[in-house]
């Protein structure tokens, strides 16, 4: 009988874990990118906004906005699909306690690309158009739809 107790309440406590990753991937749970421009070249910096939107009834919990102090919330292709190769950043770990975000609630996120470090395959990357995703853990890794940019010469 114990043991069916103890049964009962891991399967209860793994249910409720399952149950707040989901409003994490519930649909309506937005995460967007925006960048301060269209297109730049190759030593100009784009300034990036990531905006993770709770839209789920219930509180969830999501990586803290300085969470990103030592790496960079992006991925980034090129028109062939091939992973964009961004420098990392030297620093010591951290690790900071998620925020919890209510229903209804928005955080933002300040990211940047310098395509001047950036490369693919140790090729430094050429004018074209490049994709830029931003990822937030909120409960679940959660992605946005990419942006497009343009490299200009």
């Amino acid at each position: 009988m114990k043991h069916l107790m103890n049964l009962r309440v891991t399967t209860v406590l793994a249910t409720a874990a399952l149950l707040g990753a989901c409003d994490a991937l519930r649909p309506d749970n937005v995460i967007s990118i925006k960048a301060d421009r269209a297109s730049l070249r190759a030593d100009e910096t784009a300034n990036l906004t990531i905006t993770f939107t709770n839209r789920a009834d219930t509180v969830v919990h999501a990586e803290a906005t300085n969470s990103y102090i030592c790496g960079n919330p992006l991925s980034v292709a090129d028109t062939l699909g091939r992973n964009v190769q961004m420098p990392g950043v030297a620093c010591i770990a951290m690790a900071f306690p998620p925020i919890s975000v209510l229903p209804g609630a928005t955080v933002t996120y300040q990211a940047s690309w310098l395509p001047a470090v950036s490369s693919v395959g140790g090729v430094p990357i050429q004018p074209g158009i490049y994709y830029l995703t931003a990822s937030v853990w909120a409960g679940v890794e959660m992605k946005s739809s990419p942006l497009a940019l343009v490299l200009t010469p």
